[in-house]
């Protein structure tokens, strides 16, 4: 790749290292114009049908979920998906849980956290475009046995590893 990759992606893999074989997730994110990469344990994608909700005037994101039992408060995940409106904001961000909703959504606080004076709504539906999203994942613990790195001779991103070549 001669280019730094523009997008956040998530890869999902078989780490078969573990006994059983169990998947992971790669999350390449390039939020903010900074590459990184990630190791989660679990990918939990938001609700078929359901939306992303961004209340301004009390600076809460509000994003519904199938499943909410492997998040905790105070944990830091990251969102990925395919937005079209707010990619910038949101894509590829780490975010800090504030509060667990029964009905399966979580509550991220975003004071102080850049996102823009006035509220928007993104829906998951069957493309993307302008307010709605094909898909979008929470990611969630990252993982302690599988780490990601860059590598190479001629490298920009800050944390690379040094080719030794």
């Amino acid at each position: 790749m001669k280019n730094i990759y523009e997008k956040t992606d998530v890869v999902t893999f078989d780490y078969t290292s573990s006994n059983p074989s169990s998947e992971r997730h790669l999350a390449y994110s390039y939020y903010n114009k900074t590459p990184t990469l990630s190791i989660y344990d679990n990918k939990e994608p938001v609700s078929t049908g359901k939306s992303i909700v961004y209340d301004s005037s009390n600076n809460l994101l509000r994003i519904d979920l199938d499943d909410t039992s492997n998040f905790t408060v105070g944990e830091v995940v990251k969102l990925a998906g395919n937005f079209d409106n707010q990619d910038a904001i949101i894509n590829g961000r780490s975010l800090t849980i504030l509060s667990i909703d029964p009905n399966n959504s979580i509550t991220i606080n975003t004071t102080g956290e850049g996102f823009p004076d006035g509220g928007f709504t993104l829906q998951q539906g069957s493309a993307t475009s302008g307010d709605t999203f094909k898909e979008a994942y929470i990611l969630s613990d990252e993982s302690t046995d599988v780490e990601a790195f860059f590598e190479g001779e001629h490298l920009s991103p800050a944390g690379a590893v040094n080719s030794y070549k």
